[in-house]
């Protein structure tokens, strides 16, 4: 950590935090193309909804039991025909649509 309040010391800060930022953006970036393909949705399979690409298991099922605080091992012990990378799959497209940014709404 700098310790100083010189500009040298806080413009030296700023740029080690700025490229620890991009090595995290990229590094995401890159793990979640990886699992993108891995949800997939098509109108004849759950009435549209976003599954985990060869199964009918809904990405908000799998989003649901890990807000309940179930672990991967028991989500694929209640569904067999998951595996691990779909769940991560579904975890990633979710924290995906959390940070998509939408225009604020003016107030009237």
């Amino acid at each position: 950590m700098v310790v100083g309040d010189s500009t040298r010391d806080v413009q030296s800060a700023r740029s080690v935090l700025a490229a620890y930022a991009e090595l995290a953006w990229r590094t995401h970036r890159c793990i979640l193309d990886g699992r993108r393909d891995m949800i997939v949705r098509d109108p004849s399979v759950c009435h549209g909804q976003e599954v985990v690409r060869w199964t009918r298991i809904m990405v908000s099922v799998v989003l649901d039991c890990l807000a309940a605080g179930m672990s991967e091992a028991e989500i694929i012990g209640e569904y067999p025909t998951l595996d691990v990378e779909g769940v991560r799959a579904a975890a990633a497209h979710g924290a995906e649509l959390a940070r998509d940014e939408y225009p604020a709404v003016a107030s009237a």
